[in-house]
């Protein structure tokens, strides 16, 4: 069960409460420790979380020939099929243009 974040906040709070009541050094060095330990949960869960859905995004589900088929896509490589059409080659002709006579 995950633990959620402002509950880690919480206690590092009940944490650095308890630093601010101790006098001994080997007491708050322990503490720091804690707190840096919870810093590092929610670290670590968040770089996780952040992997596994850069992964997921990256791996698409591929399309079986048959399920393209039946959506009516080719999955080889497009060929471009253009129609050659015969242009007036003229002198005064300047172009593409459907105003070319």
């Amino acid at each position: 069960m995950p633990v959620s974040y402002h509950a880690i906040i919480r206690q590092m709070k009940k944490e650095l409460e308890e630093v601010d009541s101790s006098a001994s050094q080997q007491h708050v060095l322990s503490k720091m420790h804690v707190i840096k330990s919870l810093a590092d949960v929610v670290i670590n869960s968040y770089e996780e979380t952040s992997e596994s859905i850069s992964q997921s995004k990256s791996e698409q589900p591929q399309m079986s020939e048959a399920e393209a088929r039946m959506m009516g896509i080719s999955q080889s490589p497009s060929k471009k099929t253009t129609k050659r059409e015969s242009r007036l080659e003229e002198d005064d002709a300047n172009g593409d243009s459907i105003f070319d006579f």
